[in-house]
């Protein structure tokens, strides 16, 4: 799915990713994480100026596996965006984490898989 790239579309993403880990049969807990990663990422991609955020989950059983990247032309140049607690999470919570938030065009992928 495709949002615009603004932080109060977050909710959109994180609501998509928790359906995702509830048919994958993750736990409660483990759904939160997933969302909050989600939300985390999505806000980081935004404020480096994304136009708009693609989001790709794909659940299987006991796995979810997440991209997201910026989309709809060249990110803006804006600055500030903080991404050590993204990164920090997704070390703590998934694996296969492919970090290119401070590429040209931002983008993030990670596999989270259940009773990790």
């Amino acid at each position: 799915m495709v949002v615009p790239g603004e932080p109060r579309f977050a909710r959109v993403a994180r609501a998509a990713a928790g359906a995702c880990g509830v048919l994958a049969g993750f736990t409660r807990e483990e759904i939160e994480d997933l969302r909050l990663l989600v939300d985390e990422v999505f806000v980081v991609i935004a404020q480096l100026g994304a136009p708009a955020v693609e989001m790709v989950v794909k659940p299987s059983r006991g796995e979810v596996d997440v991209a997201m990247s910026a989309v709809g032309g060249r990110p803006s140049s804006r600055s500030g965006a903080d991404v050590t607690f993204v990164r920090m999470l997704a070390d703590v919570i998934g694996w296969n984490v492919r970090d290119e938030l401070h590429a040209p065009r931002p983008a993030f992928g990670i596999t989270l898989v259940s009773g990790r």
